[in-house]
């Protein structure tokens, strides 16, 4: 099974010239591709022309909590997504959580939301702090999951991302093995509690200076890409790592 690697642009780069060059870093490499199952989190603006792309799975970052849309102005609903030709999408991303004041309800209603409109979700979880409890972060979990139907499982990959971890937050790294810890421990509850094999992957600052670190983990299944995936350098240092 590859390992997943997952772009998050965030709310970048400005213009879909700037996104080829990006794109184009990534393609550069046809072993890269081989090797990793690769997606790029977009803008809504450059979602329709990268779902295009033969080689690279396009991700949206994020889609209402109704399915079939209605009046919430300047919203897009996993429908929409879907007919645009978009397979996945992004929900409980930590800036989500701390900048738009999304809660464990509405993140629960926006994965049943993504579920039903025939996508695919990222889901992502984890300590708030350090000092937060793992405890906390298991009923985090189970309260996003609400409702879930077993089936829908198999449309769910889950991202263990501590957001003190994450580089918009000063970025305290976790080694790799104290990553797959974690994700063992996640991995580990999700089993008992929904008799399910998920795939858990990591996201906190992983960047072009510790990707083999995580990258050679045979027990990490993959991976977030952040801030490192919008400079062409270290893009480049990443990819050229196969």
């Amino acid at each position: 099974m590859k390992k997943t690697i997952l772009f998050n642009w965030k709310s970048n780069p400005q213009s879909w010239g700037d996104a080829t060059k990006l794109l184009g870093i990534i393609k550069s490499r046809p072993e890269f591709l081989r090797k990793y199952d690769v997606f790029v989190a977009c803008p809504f603006v450059y979602l329709e022309r990268l779902a295009k792309d033969k080689k690279i799975k396009a991700v949206a970052q994020n889609c209402l909590w109704e399915k079939l849309g209605g009046p919430f102005t300047g919203e897009i609903s996993s429908l929409m997504l879907k007919n645009l030709g978009c397979d996945y999408v992004l929900v409980g991303h930590s800036e989500r959580k701390n900048l738009f004041r999304e809660t464990d309800e509405i993140i629960n209603k926006k994965l049943l939301a993504a579920l039903a409109g025939g996508l695919k979700v990222f889901l992502f979880f984890g300590e708030k702090q350090e000092s937060t409890s793992w405890q906390n972060v298991l009923a985090q979990l189970a309260g996003f999951l609400k409702e879930i139907r077993i089936k829908d499982f198999s449309n769910i990959t889950f991202v263990y991302e501590p957001a003190y971890a994450v580089s918009t937050s000063g970025g305290k790294r976790l080694s790799a093995q104290e990553a797959e810890k974690k994700i063992g421990l996640a991995k580990g509850f999700l089993k008992k509690k929904f008799k399910i094999d998920p795939v858990v992957i990591y996201g906190g600052s992983v960047d072009a200076y510790n990707f083999l670190e995580y990258a050679e983990n045979k027990r990490i299944q993959g991976f977030v890409i952040g801030r490192a995936s919008l400079n062409p350098r270290q893009l480049e240092k990443i990819i050229s790592k196969t």
